[in-house]
């Protein structure tokens, strides 16, 4: 399936009816027995693997952190993006909102510093961390050594794509903050400047 077809398709999930997918093929639900009274989240959802091999995941390079993706939010039918990220020391993600989406981030290695809402506390590994919709989070390695995460993204699509363009950006240079809050900002997740919520 065309990636730009399958964004589309994610896009205007759960409530699609018909799509064409490329290559002359055009899928009505009421026209194809396979898809009779079954959405396209479901119809998607029972084409992908249950369990994804390991060589199969990609990497991206993310604000000059390295990411790998475990589940996509394709494979997952929207509802989830799942990845896994390395944190060198001092490396910061900024105090941000999200309005679409929950995140859960669980500590695998190493030591954050936390904003969570107005509190900061410090996430060594093993600690799990739940980010809800609409309060402003984020965290920095405050450790010496590199730490490692996981994340759960849902909704996952919105995450997906925004993380997509952040790897488009340079990985070899400070990053150009003008460009960084423009993108944060056309993905729902303004970056927070009130110097009162800063890490």
């Amino acid at each position: 399936m065309p990636p730009v077809v399958a964004d589309w398709i994610i896009d205007n999930l759960p409530n699609l009816k018909s799509v064409d997918i490329g290559k002359g093929i055009h899928f009505v639900q009421e026209d194809h027995p396979k898809l009779i009274g079954v959405s396209i989240r479901q119809w998607l959802l029972s084409q992908q693997l249950a369990i994804v091999p390991h060589g199969d995941r990609r990497t991206i390079t993310v604000l000059g952190s390295e990411i790998t993706v475990k589940l996509s939010s394709l494979q997952t039918g929207g509802d989830f993006y799942i990845f896994e990220g390395f944190s060198a020391p001092g490396d910061c993600v900024p105090p941000h909102v999200h309005s679409r989406e929950d995140e859960i981030l669980e500590v695998l290695e190493g030591e954050f510093d936390v904003l969570l809402g107005g509190d900061h506390f410090k996430a060594a590994e093993g600690k799990i961390l739940f980010f809800p919709l609409n309060v402003a989070h984020g965290f920095t390695n405050s450790g010496m050594t590199p730490a490692k995460y996981r994340t759960i993204v849902s909704p996952g699509a919105n995450f997906e794509k925004f993380f997509e363009e952040l790897s488009t950006l340079p990985s070899d240079q400070p990053p150009d903050m003008a460009k960084m809050m423009e993108v944060f900002e056309r993905y729902g997740l303004p970056i927070i400047t009130d110097p009162t919520t800063q890490l």
